[in-house]
């Protein structure tokens, strides 16, 4: 099996509800430890950034689920490609939540000093994600 990292944002859309956070981290969970896909999702109330570890197949068949996912709109890759290792490989999904994206760390790696993952390239958005797993307690 080769190993893919896959790395996204995407905006939420009008049918995105408060709710649905925690409906999409268990469902996330629950069918990425099924399919040995592990990785980070951050999420700032208006946008996501999510990285997906794994196999190329469970990780393409996820990351088009998400695209049809109607609580989505605006996805962009950011990166993908084979790597040697997983770098979440303890967690199906870790997910950093709002008040922990800090100023100092989003300074790093945006022109603005926000969260705003479409403002990244693919190597600095793997290195804040990277950076927040290190820096940030996950839920």
């Amino acid at each position: 099996m080769d190993l893919v990292q896959l790395i996204y944002a995407s905006t939420v859309s009008e049918q995105f509800k408060e709710s649905d956070l925690s409906v999409i981290l268990g469902s996330a969970k629950q069918r990425n430890n099924a399919e040995s896909v592990t990785g980070i999702l951050c999420f700032n109330g208006k946008n996501f950034m999510q990285c997906l570890e794994g196999g190329r197949r469970q990780v393409n068949t996820i990351y088009a689920n998400i695209l049809a996912d109607e609580r989505h709109q605006d996805a962009e890759l950011l990166t993908y490609g084979p790597i040697d290792k997983r770098s979440y490989s303890q967690w199906e999904m870790g997910l950093v939540p709002q008040e922990a994206l800090t100023h100092s760390l989003n300074l790093l790696y945006t022109a603005s000093g926000q969260f705003a993952p479409y403002e990244m390239s693919g190597a600095s958005a793997e290195q804040y994600l990277r950076a927040m797993r290190t820096a940030i307690p996950l839920l």
